[in-house]
């Protein structure tokens, strides 16, 4: 929520402030069709209350957005247990993989069901721990997740992107609805750090409590 009720300057549209919806305790494996969760008919139930509220302003269709951040809960919890101790590199990394995939492949669908864009937000680096702290390792390991995470997430939207573009193409669709698109800013909030396994932590500028980023990204 750090972005809550921030004003944004959208170069073709003009000011657009970003008003906060929770679902909270989303994990972005609760989006799938295989999960029957709750945080995934709250997600929904708060889109179609949005676009409820939107439709009664709008007397005409424009384009829908909602910017959607997952992912930080699945990076975090998991790590550190003794099943994935024993193959930390691989065994975490296909976990990492089949989650994102399956993550981009089920918010695809939720844009396309209620005909809205939806921009990914990635996952934050941690904030700088000392060694001494008793979070610093648990914290290091999960960076390494997270760059991982990110990466995947880059590389799978854009190629559901470059696969949405022939369609539009051949078809004449109207771009961006039913489309994923990934807000690639993650680099800009790191902070070099070399006792971090990633070479970086999140930017000391950008720190709001050791845990959570404060609205100033």
């Amino acid at each position: 929520i750090s972005i809550a009720w921030q004003l944004i300057h959208i170069a073709t549209r003009g000011y657009r402030i970003a008003t906060p919806v929770l679902a909270t305790g989303l994990k972005a494996w609760h989006t799938t069709d295989s999960s029957n969760f709750f945080t995934k008919y709250n997600l929904k139930t708060n889109i179609s209350r949005i676009l409820d509220e939107k439709n009664k302003e709008e007397k005409e269709h424009t384009t829908r957005t909602i910017l959607l951040s997952a992912g930080e809960i699945d990076c975090r919890e998991g790590i550190g247990r003794e099943k994935l101790q024993q193959d930390m590199n691989n065994l975490c990394a296909d976990q990492v993989e089949n989650t994102v995939h399956s993550y981009v492949d089920s918010v695809k669908q939720i844009a396309i069901e209620y005909q809205i864009q939806i921009l990914l937000l990635p996952v934050a680096p941690h904030a700088y721990r000392k060694e001494s702290n008793g979070k610093a390792l648990g914290r290091a390991t999960r960076r390494k997740r997270m760059e991982l995470w990110n990466d995947l997430l880059r590389r799978k939207v854009k190629s559901i992107l470059h696969r949405d573009n022939n369609i539009v193409k051949s078809e004449g669709n109207t771009y961006g609805v039913g489309k994923v698109f990934f807000l690639d800013y993650e680099e800009k909030l790191r902070e070099k750090c070399d006792s971090s396994p990633t070479g970086y932590v999140l930017n000391k500028h950008l720190d709001a409590d050791h845990t959570h980023m404060h609205s100033g990204f």
